[in-house]
């Protein structure tokens, strides 16, 4: 049943990120809840210029990753705690 925390998390990010981008999603006027002084197209913009730069960042960091996860050495568990596949410990 983890499954259940998994959805309602992530359904919740969902959520809470709508409501970012988009104040007053769900309401039956969404324009009231907008700052004073401030457009619909405002708002969004500073929400999503800096998500996406966030973004942009994160896959230039992946891209700059790569090289490091190819190269990456697998070691199994039970060599790495110093455990002989048979459960004794190695000397």
């Amino acid at each position: 049943m983890p499954w259940i925390a998994g959805c309602l998390c992530t359904g919740w990010a969902i959520f809470a990120t709508v409501v970012l981008v988009y104040p007053g999603f769900g309401t039956a006027s969404p324009d009231d809840a907008l700052p004073g002084g401030f457009t619909r197209t405002q708002i969004e913009l500073s929400q999503i210029i800096p998500l996406a730069v966030f973004f942009i960042g994160g896959l230039l960091f992946f891209v700059a990753g790569a090289g490091t996860r190819r190269h990456a050495v697998q070691v199994p568990i039970a060599e790495e705690m110093g455990v002989s596949a048979a459960g004794q410990e190695s000397a």
